[in-house]
């Protein structure tokens, strides 16, 4: 399965509308995967997020002992794809899992979207409110012990979205955090 982001010739805020969007629309329209898996996928991360209401997810982290640990450097997915990320978890056996966030690409993101926010609520776009939605995507790998994977991923966003009450997807910022890379890149 292969993810088909929108145009980067989006104004910010078609983006910005696009990714308020139900998770089950956006996922209908970024994948190939069938309406009832994607329906199955959104309930079951959202149950998920719901057994932690009252949290916080530096609370939840903390509760099952596992370290977060801010960067300031690249985070990337290891496989030459050149592709930066917001945070990573590490939960290999007998070490204590960690949720490593890329503090740089958390204050980009955050400058890029402030810049461009509209209308829409701009508290959710300062960096404490997008390190929890990204410390929450990593919570639900080390939840699941499960990472890797496209569906994996979907449900993280899913989860990391009903955990924080986000009003938009959290492949947002992975697609602002692109497009910032790809401007600087180009200057």
């Amino acid at each position: 399965m292969r993810l088909r982001f929108p145009s980067h010739h989006q104004t910010m805020g078609e983006r910005f509308d696009f990714y308020r969007q139900s998770d089950e629309d956006i996922l209908g329209a970024l994948t190939d995967l069938g309406s009832l898996q994607i329906d199955r996928l959104c309930h079951e991360a959202r149950q998920l997020a719901a057994t932690f209401e009252g949290l916080t997810p530096r609370g939840l982290a903390a509760r099952e002992g596992w370290r977060i640990v801010e960067e300031t450097v690249l985070i990337g997915d290891h496989t030459g794809a050149g592709i930066e990320l917001m945070g990573e978890c590490d939960f290999f056996p007998g070490r204590p899992a960690a949720i490593m966030i890329n503090r740089t690409g958390i204050e980009r993101v955050s400058r890029l979207a402030l810049r461009s926010v509209g209308t829409f609520d701009d508290a959710w776009f300062h960096p404490p409110s997008l390190t929890d939605l990204t410390i929450s995507h990593e919570l639900y790998h080390l939840l699941n012990r499960a990472a890797g994977d496209r569906v994996s991923e979907l449900a993280a966003h899913v989860f990391a979205r009903a955990f924080t009450s986000s009003p938009f997807s959290p492949l947002l910022l992975h697609a602002l955090l692109q497009q910032d890379r790809a401007d600087r890149s180009r200057n």
